[in-house]
């Protein structure tokens, strides 16, 4: 075996500059195909931080099917025992009780349904960051019990302005009916239409008194310290909380989200499949004309007793050697670009009219490397070098040692 890694080393510095460019080939795939998928893993952090940012947070805590009737009548009994619960969490930055319910808003000779949130404002600032986007007027304070915060879109189709009165009705917790006036004290901007036209929100002891809940909540919402441990989080507080109590993470609060997030995916994988062909190619190519140019040098070898099989296992390993090279510079290479493009990120904002980009789309892209896709990358990237590399092995192996000698052509 070292006889023959010894000559496959020489066979690759014989015409180094094929060697330098399939070196640079498979060197350049594999720091592409790093940066891409750090690249996409970034966007997609980035984009579920944006909009779980917004109104959702990373995890929200109902009475089992709440999710689905959005209900007075599923609100939690007890969330003073489930905030005490959850409060030794150590993945958990922040969490608040909310309460969300259906109701009907009227103003002047105009009715719409919207979803009222109660929350607690000074709590809420610290997990969404919807108090940050308010175009006129201000978000709620722990004082505003009779003011109201809506969205631009309902703005607009109610003709409402800081300090418009509006009437809000909705079927309260002991089966009465919740009724009550608000003062507009805010109107903000999303960006996103299902939030702007739909969610008004007033204060937490607000919404209390409107539906009959005193003391309760119909919901606890959660902002996690890091994205990634969200799906332990939500799997270790369903267990904790055990039946009854649905905990939800981002993928179920908002579905197209995760929608958005498996199509980036998919874009990265074809991406990644492109690539790959690409090296396989030109790692095909290069192997192939090593072949051609020695046939005479096979002939001979096959003469002097070199068997099939030792042809074929030294233009892999010709070929392995190729990869190891390529693949280690190509790391290191795309190790660190990628790494201070993390760093200093990746300025989309002149493109983001031209992409017509969502709201929830990052304005700068900051790649996100993780140490076991680099680990995939580069040994996918050396399987498809050494893949390459057996039609030329088997070409060799089968000359015809007499004519390979004499005319330098294969039979």
């Amino acid at each position: 075996m070292k006889t023959f890694i010894k000559i496959a080393w020489r066979n690759i510095f014989r015409n180094w500059r094929r060697s330098f460019f399939a070196i640079l080939a498979i060197a350049t795939g594999l720091g592409a195909l790093i940066f891409v998928w750090a690249f996409v893993d970034g966007t997609n952090q980035q984009e579920v931080s944006t909009y779980t940012s917004f109104l959702s947070g990373h995890i929200q805590i109902h009475k089992t099917g709440f999710q689905r009737e959005l209900s007075v009548f599923r609100a939690l009994d007890n969330p003073s025992a489930i905030l005490s619960e959850i409060a030794h969490q150590e993945n958990i930055e922040e969490f608040s009780e909310r309460i969300e319910q259906r109701v009907l808003l009227s103003f002047a000779d105009k009715t719409s349904g919207a979803i009222l949130m109660g929350v607690d404002p000074e709590k809420e600032s610290k997990i969404t960051t919807l108090w940050k986007m308010m175009e006129h007027g201000r978000f709620l304070g722990p004082a505003d019990q009779s003011g109201i915060v809506v969205g631009k879109d309902l703005a607009e189709r109610f003709n409402l302005s800081l300090g418009s009165e509006v009437s809000v009705l909705a079927q309260a917790a002991d089966g009465s009916l919740g009724a009550a006036k608000f003062k507009v004290i805010g109107i903000y901007h999303s960006g996103i239409d299902t939030i702007d036209r739909v969610y008004v929100f007033v204060t937490l002891p607000a919404a209390q008194d409107l539906f009959a809940l005193w003391g309760r909540a119909t919901g606890i919402v959660i902002k996690a310290k890091k994205i990634e441990s969200v799906t332990n989080l939500q799997s270790s507080l369903s267990k904790e909380l055990g039946q009854g109590i649905e905990v939800l993470d981002w993928r179920k609060i908002i579905p197209e989200l995760e929608t958005s997030v498996i199509l980036h995916e998919v874009e990265a994988t074809i991406i990644l499949a492109i690539v790959f062909l690409i090296v396989a190619i030109g790692i095909l190519n290069t192997v192939l004309m090593s072949v051609v140019e020695r046939v005479r040098e096979f002939g001979i070898m096959m003469a002097l007793g070199t068997a099939n099989l030792q042809i074929t296992m030294l233009v892999v390993m010709e070929a392995f050697l190729l990869g190891t090279v390529g693949v280690i510079l190509g790391g290191v290479g795309g190790l660190i670009v990628t790494s201070i493009l993390g760093k200093r990120g990746i300025d989309l904002t002149s493109y983001m009219e031209f992409l017509q980009a969502s709201p929830r789309t990052p304005d700068i892209i900051y790649p996100i490397l993780r140490l076991d896709r680099i680990i995939l990358l580069a040994g996918l990237v050396l399987m498809v070098t050494i893949f390459a590399s057996i039609y030329p092995a088997v070409k060799a192996a089968r000359y015809q040692p007499v004519v390979a000698i004499r005319t330098g052509e294969t039979v």
